[in-house]
């Protein structure tokens, strides 16, 4: 039944799970930028930025202390296949402006964090959210006060926490294999680096 209900809101993780090494977008989504992110898109009055790096989210060093492993950012960008489902993938990719970063576990092979953050039109980030809401595997909630929804799914690999942040016109997607706990403090830090 779990399946089913993934499978008809497009929150899915597809079989297979994610390579090692898959290449993501970068900010913006239309290729790579040396350029820094505007601190608020043009015309928007959004308040809300996306980091130009992911130092800016959450240093190594945070992160290891979160989670209780040690973590470095990789070199390798995240794939969009690590977000469940279709509407998630095809959301970040046709968002305006985003910030890929992963971390990975010390001497870990299959340890990964993908967290992704992303502007994107209000009709898209509309479509994504009433797929969580029709969703029975999504339970909507907040972090940091503002408009979230979490899940969690298995793969061969591990039990993956998923948490999606809301604010303004930026969505913050956290897939990791942590504590529910752990990825909502995850979810709140890059909050705290989009809010300033």
């Amino acid at each position: 039944m779990l399946m089913v209900g993934l499978l008809l809101t497009g929150c899915m993780p597809e079989p297979g799970g994610t390579e090692p090494g898959d290449a993501g977008s970068t900010v913006p989504s239309g290729g790579p930028s040396d350029a820094p992110a505007p601190e608020a898109s043009v015309g928007t009055g959004s308040a809300v930025v996306v980091p130009g790096d992911c130092g800016e989210v959450l240093s190594d060093a945070e992160l290891s202390e979160l989670t209780g492993q040690e973590q470095y950012l990789a070199p390798d960008l995240p794939s969009l296949e690590a977000l469940p489902g279709p509407v998630a993938r095809e959301t970040a990719q046709r968002a305006d402006e985003r910030l890929d970063c992963m971390w990975w576990v010390v001497n870990v092979w299959e340890g990964s964090l993908p967290l992704f953050i992303s502007r994107t039109t209000a009709e898209a980030q509309a479509a994504l959210i009433d797929g969580l809401l029709t969703s029975t595997l999504y339970t909507e909630t907040t972090v940091g006060g503002e408009r979230a929804f979490t899940s969690s799914y298995t793969d061969e690999i591990a039990v993956h926490q998923v948490v999606y942040v809301f604010v303004e016109d930026v969505w913050i997607a956290v897939v990791a294999a942590v504590a529910p706990a752990t990825a909502v403090a995850i979810a709140e830090r890059a909050l705290t680096a989009v809010t300033g």
